[in-house]
């Protein structure tokens, strides 16, 4: 008996060459490689993908190592390329699969691999990644696979506050904490307007303003009227609002911060006033254009990634594709998981800017949770900080890159953000002010909340408007400390707090979740509201994180879904024990004499009670 003709090669090399036979057998016509592609067969071959270890922990050790063997089918062809697109994840983009320097088989087939560092912090949840390659003739092939990343802390990370734990979080965010800080609560309504107003008066040179809205009622108007007189006065004062939010909310106050800056520029480019007595001239002065100086409002209205971007038309973002595939594992798919972000879809599905921030000439600024609006400085319950010092360079920074960015997209040609001295120390607290830009990709607010959570080792208090965790690094990090014994608690809205502002289907659609938070020892605490279901509700709309009682964090950030991957948020991080322990005391007085703790118990008689509803909630939870 003769030696068959497929003996001695290896079992996958064996199952091809048995597809070929096949092929011969079938045609009786030359079987040469030009027949393999006539027969459907992928330019290269792909075969043996496999990830070595799944789940990967994200502790800043594991390697994503993905190995393959491939087979060119052409005549007289060969690998010449292979890689892999993790362009679906937040890895580096394309990463060379390099061949086995052993060599191949007979056959042609040889083994590649490549090895992939998993940032520490990595995002947690599942990615999906192509293996691509091309022969010399330019024929290409592609085949997909997937891996998982889990939270894995590890028991030496530094303590909240610590030195370290500031090189870990400029690791993680990109800032390095400013020694020499002044920072100043603003907890009560009153004084955080009259801050307000005193930085807008008395700025000299430059006023930088950001908000998800501004409206023209008292507290608005107020604030509204005080920028318009300092651009008269010749103060450049640029303002980056949202266009979904803002326009809706007041178009009138829009209309005036708009034709402020365009009568602006039409009299800088002509060099002369507009006559008087006409329309033109009504619109000035109702516009507050007063004439008195060559300066004017600068508005930008930020209206979300421009159409023409590639990444308007590529594929959604990685947390998205991961929470469909979730969803429809679960046999609940959401209304809005084909319509990401920077998608053409519902407005305010759309990426946004939801930062809350106000600079004088580059010297003091307020940041916080407060928009621009009378019921924020009147009843509801906010807070936001001043600062001095080292810091306030940053909020500028972050301030410029957003409204350079969002002008540079509405198609507006403005003047450059100018420069100013550096801020000098003012006192004694360490800071640094982390802002996310998720439309890039960067979801750094989340990382740095994450990495605070799991340094502490006591306590992780947070209050939040909403809590919307379904995925994430931070729900991880949450989750696994309260299992650990921390004492984690939350405080935000009722249903009775929330009903004013139309946020019913908010708090509806965040019961998953905080069932999933109390099942594993987290405390919740829910806002009373009145009585009255016609009264006026305090709505709770502070964004405050406390840890171990020397760390705290306040800004624009709320635990949901659009803060970590929708919304540009900003948190400014503040190592000061005697700050920790005023909002400490603050929290513990809101949580025991003005909310109510949520239980299990309850919980499930509300789940019940509102089963139809809190359904429909989870499926529009995207707008949250």
């Amino acid at each position: 008996m003769g030696i068959h003709p497929l003996a001695g090669l290896r079992p996958g090399a064996w199952m091809l060459a048995a597809f070929v036979s096949a092929l011969v057998a079938a045609h009786p016509v030359s079987a040469g490689k030009a027949d393999l592609r006539a027969a459907a067969l992928p330019a290269v071959v792909i075969k043996g993908l496999a990830v070595r270890e799944d789940p990967l922990p994200n502790h800043g050790r594991s390697v994503l190592e993905v190995s393959c063997s491939l087979f060119s089918t052409g005549d007289n062809t060969g690998v010449a390329a292979a890689w892999l697109d993790l362009s679906g994840t937040p890895l580096p983009g394309k990463v060379p699969l390099s061949p086995d320097p052993a060599g191949g088989s007979p056959a042609g087939e040889r083994r590649f691999s490549a090895r992939v560092p998993i940032p520490f912090l990595m995002d947690t949840g599942g990615y999906r990644f192509s293996v691509k390659a091309v022969d010399s003739a330019g024929g290409s092939s592609a085949r997909e696979a997937g891996f998982s990343v889990v939270l894995a802390r590890d028991p030496d990370l530094p303590a909240p506050g610590s030195g370290e734990f500031w090189e870990l979080l400029e690791q993680v965010a990109g800032v390095p904490a400013t020694p020499g800080n002044r920072v100043e609560i603003l907890d009560e309504p009153d004084r955080a307007l009259s801050r307000r107003l005193s930085l807008i008066h008395g700025a000299g040179s430059r006023i930088f303003l950001e908000s998800y809205s501004l409206v023209r009622d008292e507290a608005g108007g107020a604030i509204l009227d005080a920028l318009v007189d300092q651009a008269d006065r010749g103060v450049d004062v640029r303002v980056l609002l949202n266009a979904d939010s803002q326009i809706p909310l007041s178009p009138v106050g829009t209309l005036r911060l708009a034709w402020n800056s365009v009568l602006s520029e039409l009299e800088g480019q002509r060099g002369e006033k507009l006559e008087a007595g006409g329309l033109a001239d009504s619109l000035v002065q109702f516009l507050g254009k007063k004439g008195q100086g060559d300066g004017g409002v600068r508005l930008v209205l930020f209206q979300g990634l421009p159409r023409d971007k590639p990444e308007s038309a590529g594929p959604p973002p990685y947390w998205l594709a991961d929470l469909a595939r979730t969803r429809e594992a679960q046999g609940d798919p959401s209304m809005l998981m084909e319509k990401g972000p920077g998608v053409p879809g519902l407005p305010l599905l759309d990426y946004a800017v939801h930062e809350k921030i106000l600079v004088a000439d580059g010297k003091r600024a307020i940041v916080g949770g407060r928009n621009l609006e009378e019921r924020y400085f009147s009843r509801w319950v906010d807070l936001d900080l001043f600062l001095e010092g080292p810091v306030v360079d940053q909020v500028c920074q972050g301030f410029a890159e957003s409204f350079s960015q969002a002008a540079a997209w509405a198609g507006r040609e403005v003047p450059a953000v100018p420069s100013a001295p550096a801020a000098q120390p003012a006192g004694n607290a360490r800071a640094a002010f982390v802002h996310n830009r998720p439309w890039e990709g960067d979801y750094s607010s989340q990382a740095a909340l994450a990495l605070a959570v799991a340094c502490s080792r006591e306590r992780v208090w947070c209050g939040s408007q909403f809590v919307i965790l379904p995925r994430g690094v931070l729900a991880d990090a949450l989750l696994d400390a309260a299992r650990r014994g921390v004492d984690v608690r939350v405080i935000t809205n009722s249903l009775e707090t929330t009903s004013e502002v139309a946020m019913g289907a908010a708090w509806l659609a965040s019961i998953p979740y905080k069932e999933k938070l109390l099942k594993a020892g987290v405390r919740i605490f829910e806002v009373s509201g009145d009585p009255d279901p016609e009264g006026r509700q305090p709505y709770y709309h502070g964004k405050e994180f406390l840890f171990d009682g020397r760390l705290l964090a306040v800004g624009s950030y709320n635990l949901s879904l659009r803060s970590a991957y929708v919304e540009s948020e900003n948190l400014v991080f503040v190592e000061d024990a005697a700050l920790c322990a005023r909002r400490e005391e603050a929290f513990l007085s809101l949580s025991s004499s003005r909310a109510r703790e949520l239980t299990l118990e309850r919980l499930a008689a509300l789940r019940e009670q509102y089963k139809g509803r809190m359904a429909l909630a989870r499926k529009l939870e995207l707008l949250f």
